[in-house]
Order: structure tokens, then C-alpha cells, then sequence
């Protein structure tokens, strides 16, 4: 039998192999005293013959002896050495997974906490850093600057995105060369940024905010393309306009807007009286709850495929609104608008109905395929939502086993236990879950280890447009082997090209979607082409 180096059976042990060999030793050495000499005096009468003999017989038991204690010894300390060699090589192994563990560990926190686009702290390092000094000096005050750039949209329109990356970029370093500690700059997303002044009174935040209006440049020129840019700024202080991040942040965003309706280019510091509610949203507020009674949605399905197979895998469920008056309105425009007044659980019951009916009718479980159902945070920590689906899903006579559950990384950190407690319950019933947009918000191995879920879904943001974004290729490489390392499918959204098809599937990826597979289809096109 080879020797088991973790079997506890069968570790050398020190005491007790030191006490069998002094036991051989002298059992076999009283041994040899009495029966060699009664030997002797049997066979020999002459005195010095006996000597010689007895001379004889002590060099034989010597040699003897020596020899067995050279084999004893031996095999003892080849055993000892190859469990000391088992011990290193376990300890070199051991110490590479730890190194490979903190670099892991280092990327995520870089996901977590910083934008991968223009290396600024992004908005969780800045809600942290808040909470923290608020924490720190609850008397104290500082100045929040929210603000975002003026038609950044046409830029991008009119130049390309790889422009308006590039000027976000060169913006960010501007801002870092204004910015300094303790004072933060940060990018929250899109053209959206945030900067923070701590120990600044409103007046000298005021000043700050009139200086960065002047020392942004209006005019860049980025790849040989002029443009000319403005900001619109929103300033909330601690605490008269807010006493959490939350607060000052809705304060300061109410200030912006008032920026923008006021022309644009300037800042606006919040007052009390913004927060009354504008024409537009109440407008809005009117038309989203209309068409849930008047069924103004749609759901279109974004084919999903099988890397290894070229095959479809299933189909994402996505929500469109049909306004008779205003016509089309994207998901983007009313889905946040949703949440903040109460209706995105109505919205999104109804989505998971029309989902499960559509299901239903394509008998999709036939075709060995998954309709994916994107699942808000208010969705997924109301009361209300596990009866719902199982009611739903009595009503329309479909399995679970036909769905994949998604969920965004920001949707579970507030609740972690309560959406772990939810998940759990939905895996049991049948339902896969997939994390969607993963990187965007709080990535942490702690948690990614302690969700019940199926498939990572990372977000377009992190797909490399080239083999040359090499920090982007890093990343995007290092989370499908996190991924398959927690035994996770991994899905690439945003796949536009066959440049980045091929890439992702020499990163391993197991599923893609995107434009250069298909658009998301109404059903009708999805039955025409897509399952029959």
C-alpha cells in the first residue's frame, strides 16, 4: 500500500518508532545471549575454542545487529523524507493558490471600486468614503457636486463611441488635476461625475464650482476632431440638504436638472422648493400607470447561443413600451422612473406572465431552450413576489425549469441574506439564476461564493473591443476563470462583431448574445426564423 501523506493512520510517528527499534534491538539482543551461549556450551568442551567462538559470535551480532538497524533506520528516514517532501510540495501548491487567490481578490476589488474606463474611483468607493466621513465628523460639513455633460449623447452619435471614450478619459484627467485629497473626484456612470469637497462651506463650495466651470476646457480636439463641450452641475451640502448619501445625492441631481432646464452650462445649488414635483414627471407618472391598464408593453426576445454548439441556447425577455402618443419610449427612460414611484412590480409581474404564457405557446422546453427574466431589487425583496410565481406559473401551466431568473449585482447587496433566502427557494423550485451585468457594482469573491446561483452574465462594458485592450482582455479572462472555478456558466453580452465572437471564445466563454448574433425580435419574428 503507498504511503497516505493526509492519512492520519498512517503519519510517521516519532515516539513510537523509537521504542519498536529499541524493542527489536533488545529483544533480539537477550535473544542472542541466552541461546547462543547454551548453544556453545552444547557444542564445545574446550575453553578456548569457547572463547574464539564467543569472540566470533560477539563480531557476528554486531554486524548483524548493524545491519538490521541500517535497514530499520533507513526506511524510517526515507519515510520521513518523502513526507517532508510531500509537506513542501503541498506548501508550494498551497502558497501558489493563495497568490493566485489575492490577485483575484486585487481585480475584483479594482472592479468593485474603481471605473474601468477612466480609472476614477466609481460611485461605491464614494458612497463609502462619504458614510465614512459622515461617521467620522457627524458635525462637520462638506459640498457634493454632482454633474454631467451636455449632449454628451451627440457625440457619440456623431463621432463614434471610441471618441466619446477617449474624452472621458482626457476628462477624468483633467479633474484629477483640479481635484486633489482629501478632496475625491469620482464617475458614476455614462458622462455622470461626482466630486466631493470636504470642510467646504456652501460659499467656498460655490467658488470651487464656478472654478471648474471655467477650467474645463469648451473645446477638444480628440483624433483630429473639434468639438465643443459644457457641463451642468447640481451642489448639495452635508447636512442641510442631506444628512445620507442617498439624500444628498437625490439633492444634488434635482439641482443639476434645474441647471439644464435653465440653459445649461452653469450650476444650480438645491433649494427646498425643486423638489416639488415638474410637469414632466407627473406626466410620466400618468402615462406608465395608464399602460399597465391599457397593455402598452411588449416583450421582444434577444436570442442567447451556445458557444460550443453555435446553437441557441434561450432567449432574453426584454420590455418595450408602445405609447400611442409618444410612440416607442426606451426601457432606459421609464424602468428607473418605475422603481422610484412605486410601479415596477406590477410592470414586472406582467412581464413574467406575458413571459410564462409565451413560453407556453412555444413550448420552448421542447427545443431544449430558457426565456431569461431580468428581476428588479423591489421585485426581489417584496413579500409578495415567491407567491406571485408560483401562482403564475399554476396559472399558465409552464415549468420553471423553462426560465433563468437574472439579477443585477446591485439589486442583492443591500439584503444579501433575504436574496440568498429567495434565490435558494427559486433554484428548489426549478429556476436557474443568473447574476446580470456583472462588474458594474459590487464585485466581492466573498459573496460570489456564497450565492446560489447558475450563470454570470458579464457586463458589454467589460468585452475588449480588441485583442490590444490588454488590461480589458486581463480582466475579462481572469472573471471566466473565477467563474468556471465556482462551477458558473459565463454568458458575454454586447457581442457586436465577429472579431469579438472569436475572442470571447478563446477566453472559454460558454454563452453570448448581442447584435451580431440578433437584435431582440418580436415573437412573430422569433416563430419565423428562430424555433421552427
Amino acid at each position: 500500500m503507498n504511503h497516505d501523506p493526509f492519512n492520519p493512520s498512517h503519519q510517521p510517528n516519532p515516539m513510537k518508532d523509537t521504542l519498536i527499534i529499541i524493542g527489536i534491538y533488545a529483544l533480539f539482543g537477550v535473544l542472542w545471549i541466552l541461546l547462543s551461549d547454551t548453544i556453545v556450551d552444547l557444542l564445545f568442551e574446550d575453553i578456548q575454542t569457547i572463547r574464539t567462538v564467543q569472540l566470533l559470535k560477539g563480531w557476528f551480532y554486531v554486524i548483524l545487529t548493524a545491519g538490521i538497524f541500517f535497514v530499520i533506520i533507513y526506511k524510517r528516514i526515507t519515510l520521513y523524507k518523502q513526507s517532508a517532501d510531500i509537506a513542501f510540495k503541498f506548501n508550494e501548491e498551497l502558497q501558489t493558490s493563495y497568490n493566485q487567490l489575492q490577485v483575484l481578490e486585487s481585480n475584483l476589488h479594482q472592479l468593485a471600486y474603481y471605473d474601468l474606463l477612466t480609472k476614477l474611483p466609481n460611485r461605491l468607493m464614494m458612497e463609502e468614503e462619504i458614510k465614512s466621513r459622515i461617521n467620522q465628523y457627524p458635525n462637520g460639513s462638506f459640498a457634493f457636486i454632482y454633474f454631467d455633460l451636455d449632449n454628451f449623447k451627440h457625440i457619440n452619435e456623431s463621432l463614434g463611441h471610441q471618441v466619446g471614450d477617449i474624452f472621458l478619459q482626457d476628462m477624468a484627467k483633467e479633474l484629477t488635476k483640479i481635484i486633489k485629497k482629501p478632496d475625491f473626484v469620482c464617475r458614476i456612470g455614462g458622462d455622470e461625475f461626482v466630486i466631493v469637497h470636504f470642510d467646504s462651506p456652501i460659499e467656498q463650495a460655490k467658488k470651487d464650482v464656478e472654478a471648474l466651470l471655467k477650467i474645463i476646457p469648451k473645446k477638444w480636439l480628440i483624433q483630429n476632431q473639434e468639438f465643443y463641450v459644457s457641463i451642468s452641475a447640481g451642489l448639495a451640502v452635508y447636512p442641510e440638504h442631506g444628512q445620507t448619501v442617498s439624500e444628498l445625492f437625490q439633492a444634488a441631481d434635482t439641482a443639476m436638472y434645474e441647471s439644464k432646464r435653465r440653459g445649461k452650462d452653469c450650476y444650480t445649488v438645491f433649494e427646498q422648493h425643486m423638489k416639488v414635483k415638474t410637469e414632466d414627471y407627473i406626466e410620466l407618472n400618468k402615462l406608465l400607470r395608464q399602460a399597465i391598464t391599457r397593455n402598452e408593453f411588449t416583450l421582444a426576445y434577444q436570442p442567447q447561443y451556445d458557444l460550443k454548439t453555435r446553437k441557441i441556447k434561450g432567449y432574453e425577455a426584454l420590455i418595450r413600451w408602445n405609447q400611442p402618443q409618444k410612440g416607442w419610449i426606451a426601457p432606459n427612460q421609464f424602468i428607473g422612473f418605475a422603481e422610484q414611484i412605486g410601479l415596477i412590480l406590477p410592470i414586472e409581474e406582467w412581464v413574467f406572465q406575458d413571459a410564462f404564457k409565451q413560453a407556453k405557446q412555444w413550448n420552448v422546453s421542447r427545443y431544449g431552450r430558457r426565456i431569461s427574466i431580468n428581476l428588479s431589487a423591489i421585485s426581489l425583496l417584496s413579500p409578495s413576489f415567491l407567491p406571485f410565481i408560483k401562482k403564475s406559473l399554476d396559472q399558465c401551466q409552464v415549468s420553471p425549469e423553462s426560465f433563468i431568473i437574472e439579477v443585477t449585482e446591485s439589486a442583492i447587496i443591500d439584503n444579501l441574506d433575504y436574496a440568498i433566502e429567495t434565490f435558494q427557494t427559486l433554484k428548489d423550485m426549478g429556476f436557474q439564476i443568473a447574476l446580470d451585468d456583472f462588474g458594474t457594482g459590487y464585485s466581492s469573491l466573498t459573496y460570489l461564493q456564497r450565492l446560489p446561483i447558475d450563470i454570470l452574465k458579464i457586463d458589454r462594458s467589460f468585452l475588449p473591443l480588441n485583442p490590444h485592450e490588454i488590461e480589458k482582455v486581463e480582466i475579462f479572462s481572469t472573471i471566466i476563470q473565477l467563474a468556471h472555478s465556482l462551477k458558473l456558466r459565463v454568458v458575454a453580452e454586447g457581442i457586436e462583431d465577429i472579431a469579438q465572437l472569436q475572442m470571447v471564445e478563446s477566453f472559454a466563454c460558454d454563452e453570448a448574445q448581442g447584435y451580431y448574433f440578433a437584435k431582440p425580435l418580436t415573437p412573430k419574428e422569433i416563430e419565423k426564423d428562430y424555433i421552427l
